[in-house]
């Protein structure tokens, strides 16, 4: 069998290969029973090797392969893409291959149809708005614990919209109430990283007003801090189109309460934004924002490096 599993919620992704790994691998076997392959190297006839070999003290073999998605778009390999089609129909019945890729693909990428063809696309994407603060509902529920609606808002808006980093938090508060605890608004804004979100409107701050040394500091003080560079990316993406949001609204509209509402986020990070909207120009936001987006292409792409690329993206928009 074959499956592809892709999209922007890593959380969801890594889940369900470990599900997967689970239902089918003896646990006392994975190190024998599974392979992962570089896919942005990968050649048919090494994963033939594999995908051919006898699983051993397992009913199942598992061979992982990442990251081949880039090399199949727009015919950059059509030989190996041809291989694959001819390779898939004959894969051994003893043998799971899972192509895993860490964006999402479109409907029409070559991957998609090829594997469409033989096995299971599953696409996972992050969840949004109200729903995010339903999936932290049922994150909490599944922990064994409970949560109140305003502590759900507030975990959202302190942590991100991320599922692997709110799933953190929520094993974190979960482990303080204990089972069959409750979480409450006082208890997540407590415990929960909301210094993190202090730090990125740092961040907006310093961009706003094109002082680039405050701006690098502010990123080094997050990248010391842990945070991984693709999160910190994501956060002030988060934040730019949430600005470029609020300067649609009505001028007479931007009260706080009235922009939590519109926009599905927590009143502080509303109030935040009005304030650091007055820093910025429509043209402005738009043009950091797309070359933001464009930072983030360049790290899913292989362009840069996700360290490199967030750094020349802060040089560019906080210049003339």
């Amino acid at each position: 069998m074959v499956y592809l599993i892709h999209g922007e919620d890593s959380f969801a992704c890594e889940q369900a290969l470990a599900n997967l790994q689970q239902a089918e691998i003896p646990s006392a076997v994975v190190d024998l029973a599974v392979t992962r392959l570089d896919g942005t190297t990968l050649t048919i006839a090494t994963l033939i090797e594999h995908c051919a070999a006898a699983p051993f003290l397992s009913p199942r073999r598992l061979v992982i392969v990442e990251g081949l998605a880039g090399r199949l778009e727009k015919g950059q390999s059509g030989a190996l893409l041809k291989q694959l089609q001819d390779y898939l129909p004959r894969l051994s019945e003893s043998t799971l291959l899972v192509f895993r890729e860490r964006s999402a693909l479109s409907s029409r990428h070559p991957l998609v149809v090829l594997v469409g063809k033989f096995g299971q696309v599953k696409e996972f994407s992050p969840p949004r708005g109200r729903e995010l603060s339903r999936w932290i509902a049922e994150q909490v529920r599944r922990e064994g614990a409970e949560i109140t609606p305003a502590a759900c808002d507030l975990l959202a808006a302190t942590s991100g919209s991320d599922p692997a980093t709110l799933h953190h938090e929520i094993e974190k508060l979960v482990s303080y109430v204990g089972p069959q605890g409750q979480i409450d608004e006082t208890l997540v804004g407590e415990l929960a990283s909301a210094g993190r979100l202090s730090d990125i409107f740092a961040l907006v701050d310093a961009i706003g007003q094109r002082r680039r040394a405050r701006a690098m500091l502010e990123l080094r003080r997050l990248l010391q801090a842990g945070q991984h560079p693709l999160y910190i990316l994501s956060m002030v993406v988060r934040q730019f189109r949430l600005l470029l949001q609020v300067k649609g609204i009505p001028a007479g509209e931007r009260q706080p309460e009235q922009v939590a509402r519109l926009l599905g986020v927590h009143p502080y990070v509303a109030e935040k934004t009005i304030a650091q909207g007055q820093s910025f120009r429509r043209e402005e936001l738009e043009r950091i924002y797309h070359r933001l987006l464009h930072a983030d292409h360049e790290i899913k792409t292989g362009r840069h490096e996700d360290e490199m690329a967030l750094e020349l993206a802060i040089v560019e928009v906080t210049g003339p």
